[in-house]
């Protein structure tokens, strides 16, 4: 195992000259600077091991934390809780190739670096507090969740306004 005094890299000297065939990890409280779309990211942990199959070295693991943002209808405080899994070939120098792979460089891998891409690219567009969200009254601001306001919400096309006036009594 390995913890955070270490820089969040995983030496992978002994798995690549043979001396072991499985590394193990777990990362708890990985620093996430990034905050995108007003979304942030807390909790972060990544668990996981790398393994060299035959010559062929793999990373798999599970990174864990908490979005945390205001809901995107009706603004309320969301917390959801997310897991992403990760399984990857390592590679000792950049390739040619379309695949995603891991570049160990120095024998190491950064694996904070690699959380926080791997989190970042996953990063829903907005949160939501439930599905059914009825967000707010575009004329009042009330939160429609808690019941409906008196507003006439009914729209009307711009083009026919005009006609609103004719059939008024």
């Amino acid at each position: 195992m390995i913890n955070q005094t270490e820089n969040h890299f995983l030496d992978i000297s002994k798995l690549l000259a043979g001396e072991t065939d499985e590394l193990v990890f777990d990362l708890e409280g990985l620093p996430f600077p990034f905050e995108e779309n007003q979304i942030t990211v807390s909790s972060l942990r990544f668990s996981g091991r790398v393994v060299d199959l035959s010559g062929f070295i793999r990373l798999s693991g599970t990174i864990t934390g908490l979005y945390s943002a205001a809901c995107g209808r009706c603004l309320a405080p969301v917390t959801q809780g997310f897991s992403l899994e990760l399984d990857l070939p390592v590679e000792n120098e950049e390739a040619e190739s379309d695949e995603d792979v891991i570049i160990a460089e120095g024998k190491k891998i950064d694996l904070a670096s690699l959380a926080q891409e791997t989190v970042f690219t996953s990063l829903p567009m907005r949160l939501l507090c439930r599905e059914d969200c009825k967000g707010l009254c575009p004329k009042c601001g009330k939160d429609l969740n808690t019941g409906d306001c008196a507003c006439d919400r009914r729209e009307i096309d711009p083009r026919l306004a005009g006609l609103a006036d004719f059939f008024k009594d």
